[in-house]
């Protein structure tokens, strides 16, 4: 690990950091994931903001998310 490196210390055995590693790096893939999911989403998100049919009372709107076409 560079911390260590940089105080002088040598760095842990490989076997024991292995999993922490791979937990890390598994971890980053699924964040990215779950950011590119988001950002699909919201690309594809369309926010309409729905007005009262006549003969109800007004009010305020209630913002719907839909799909896009």
């Amino acid at each position: 690990m560079p911390e260590r490196q940089s105080t002088g210390q040598t760095p842990e055995p490989y076997e024991k950091v292995e999993e922490e590693m791979r937990r890390r790096a598994q971890q980053r893939v699924f964040e990215e994931e779950v950011e590119k999911w988001i950002k699909e989403l919201r690309e594809k998100a369309r926010i309409v903001i729905a007005k009262a049919p006549p003969g109800l009372p007004n009010r305020t709107p209630t913002p719907l998310a839909t799909r896009s076409p």
